[in-house]
Order: C-alpha cells, then structure tokens, then sequence
C-alpha cells in the first residue's frame, strides 16, 4: 500500500447522500451537481415526487404540525351568501 495519504480539494464541489444506498457522490463542479439533481428527479415517479414534497412541506413548516408529526385538520366553514 502506497505511503501517500489521502487528500481531498474541495475549491467547488459538493456531494449528495442517497439515503436508500447510503452512498455519497462527489462531484468536480456546480455543473455536474445540478446535472446530477435534474437527472435523479426526472428518474422519479409522479408518487416518489410528492412524498419529496410532503417531506418538504414538513420540515419548512414544522412549527404549524400537530405533536405527532400530522397535519392539523382544516376549519371548514361554509359561508352562505343569500342574494336578493
């Protein structure tokens, strides 16, 4: 084995983490990073595309769910206009 230690240069780069693999890519620019994101949602379905948005929705509005990680029913009130 080489005495040679392992050096990382990071000037741009950054990584994503698939969770399903653990794995984590390197990338050499903000380019292939952004090329990277765009091809793994487009490899998503249409039901793997909104459960990353309900993801998102719970971590942006976290302070508006109930303690159990739910969502608060909605008021529905009816309101009747009568015209004459």
């Amino acid at each position: 084995m080489d005495d040679e230690k392992n050096i990382v240069n990071d000037p741009a780069s950054g990584y994503a983490n698939n969770q399903k693999t653990k794995e984590i890519t390197f990338f050499n620019s903000f380019d292939e990073m952004e090329d990277f994101g765009r091809m793994k949602m487009a490899k998503m379905t249409p039901a793997q595309r909104l459960d990353t948005l309900e993801q998102m929705r719970k971590f942006f509005f976290k302070d508006y769910l109930n303690a159990d990680g739910s969502w608060p029913p909605l008021d529905r009130v009816i309101t009747v206009i009568y015209k004459e």
